[in-house]
């Protein structure tokens, strides 16, 4: 009789122990404080979708900080400085349509360099 009270007390404690409790992740809150897009030549950055840049900050609070800017690679690997041009613009992400205007210009300034 005790080793029957002892084997369903294990079983019991077994069992009890055995469950899991399933964490759930809530994410409430996400924004996106930099976009820094690093190409091998300027003729790439004409591919970039502006409008799906304002739609990524479009969760962002308007009073939240951004960057926004790109890089394109030196071609000249014995260079100390990696990139050849780079530009990035930092403010709020109620700017972000100045943002992508003042990028465009860049990369128009670049092209004719």
């Amino acid at each position: 009789m005790k080793q029957l009270i002892i084997t369903v007390f294990f079983f019991f404690v077994l069992a009890t122990q055995a469950q899991q409790e399933i964490a759930t992740v809530k994410i409430n809150d996400s924004k996106i404080t930099s976009l820094i897009f690093t190409v091998d030549n300027l003729s790439e950055l004409k591919t970039i979708n502006w409008k799906d840049i304002k739609d990524m900050v479009k969760e962002n609070k308007s009073t939240d900080s951004i960057a926004l800017g790109f890089r394109v690679r030196s071609k000249d690997k014995t260079k100390r400085i990696a990139y050849d041009n780079s530009i990035v613009v930092k403010g709020k992400s109620e700017d972000i349509d100045e943002f992508i205007k003042i990028n465009k210009r860049f990369i128009k300034v670049f092209e004719n360099l």
